[in-house]
């Protein structure tokens, strides 16, 4: 029981606090997001203005084909600095931005991946599964 409830710590701080790893650091958000709750993403470049920001989601993944591909809910504004969306598929995710600020115009992308909670919880992406334990008993 504290091999499962560890792992389950183990998997909630590792959604909590990763980040995504496929862009530049210009859109902020977590690379992990939980099906069913919103989440924010920030650019943390500033623009020429507070609406000067274009969002848009599931652009750059796959084909249509692709039945892993994941969608995201629009819940916010797509013209200003943070956007909200929640997740309502699971699967992989694409965000991208594109504004205008002191250089130019810009653009940056964000790639991540929507799980159920139950994935959180699994004994198949745990850190450590039940079998492992037994095995280690014996």
């Amino acid at each position: 029981m504290k091999k499962i409830t560890l792992s389950l710590v183990f998997a909630i701080g590792f959604c909590v606090t990763s980040f995504s790893q496929s862009n530049n650091g210009i859109i902020d958000g977590y690379f992990t997001v939980i099906l069913g709750q919103p989440t924010t993403f920030t650019v943390t470049e500033n623009a020429e203005c507070d609406t000067c920001y274009e969002w848009t989601i599931n652009t750059e993944v796959t084909s249509k084909k692709d039945k892993s591909q994941g969608s995201l809910k629009l819940v916010s504004s797509e013209k200003g600095k943070s956007i909200i969306v929640e997740p309502t598929t699971t699967g992989t995710f694409s965000i991208s931005v594109i504004y205008a600020n002191e250089k130019g115009y810009r653009a940056a992308s964000f790639k991540g991946n929507i799980i159920t909670p139950q994935q959180i919880a699994s004994p198949e992406s745990s850190v450590t599964s039940l079998d492992d334990s037994k095995k280690e008993r014996k």
